[in-house]
């Protein structure tokens, strides 16, 4: 018997438990639950502790759930793949870098702010130095400023 581990999708920013339904990754309509620390938390499922196959059903999978949760929150994503022993072992990461990520989910969610405004005033160019010429066109926005960096220097 495969022994189960704890799928993460994600990091968002509340205390509070949520069950997102059996939306799992893997076809087996895993709970989509959230394993929080004070007021943060990861979205996880469970799944067996095997390496899952890169292929467009499991990508579409995690990307689904990651989707299903950003209506309701900012995320931080978490690498395709990434799982856990237990409960215990998320919890412990939680608050061994509490402080980065409650950091880098306020960071989202001035960014989504900001989007938001210019979504607002659809006419007004970029000014931010994170947001691109392409992320008016698409939709799209970089997560990190160094990205913007590599990005335009291939414009």
């Amino acid at each position: 018997m495969e022994r189960e581990g704890k799928y993460i999708y994600c990091i968002i920013g509340t205390g509070e438990e949520k069950n997102l339904g059996p939306i799992g990754i893997g076809g087996r309509n895993d709970e989509v639950t959230t394993c929080c620390y004070q007021d943060i938390g990861m979205v996880i499922s469970n799944h067996p502790f095997v390496r899952l196959a890169v292929n467009r059903r499991n990508t579409v999978a995690h990307e689904t759930v990651v989707e299903r949760v950003m209506e309701e929150f900012s995320v931080l994503p978490v690498r395709f793949c990434t799982l856990a022993t237990d409960v215990e072992e998320i919890r412990d990461l939680l608050a061994a870098r509490y402080r980065e990520f409650k950091d880098l989910l306020e960071d989202m969610d001035r960014r989504q702010s900001a989007i938001a405004a210019y979504r607002e005033f659809p006419g007004q160019r970029p000014g931010s130095p994170w947001v691109t010429e392409a992320f008016f066109r698409s939709g799209l926005l970089l997560y990190r400023e160094e990205q913007h960096e590599e990005a335009g220097a291939h414009r």
